[in-house]
């Protein structure tokens, strides 16, 4: 009977999880203009949602640590001051630069929502504006 209950529990146990799938989104040693990124000693985790109105332009600004994005809503143009430039649709990720001036630019129909995930020094800034 035990054995029975276990094959009963474990079956449906099994299916339950037989539904769950990963996809990788994004997996990358370098930012996304090929340049290596910065990771703090004893990293902080913060996870913000971002929410770039239509037609919105961000300023110059850097980041001092490593940072991923995910795009939720929205495409989103990166430009570095280099002339550096990367277009991004919902369903795409990239990883941030670190301690080079880029912005971001809303060059779609509708506002961007875009989701975070910072690594950094527990008392350092995310961003540093130009």
């Amino acid at each position: 009977m035990r054995n029975l209950l276990f094959l009963l529990c474990f079956g449906i146990c099994s299916s339950l999880f037989a539904q769950a799938k990963a996809e990788t989104v994004l997996e990358t040693t370098k930012a996304w203009n090929g340049t290596s990124y910065k990771i703090p000693d004893n990293p902080s985790v913060l996870v913000l949602k971002i929410k770039i109105p239509t037609k919105d332009t961000l300023a110059w600004h850097q980041h001092p640590y490593f940072n991923v994005g995910y795009l939720l809503k929205g495409e989103l143009k990166v430009e570095t001051q280099k002339g550096e430039t990367l277009l991004m649709k919902a369903g795409e990720s990239l990883v941030e630069l670190n301690e080079q001036w880029h912005r971001g630019i809303n060059v779609g129909e509708e506002d961007i929502e875009i989701i975070v995930f910072y690594l950094k020094d527990k008392d350092s800034p995310i961003t540093i504006l130009q």
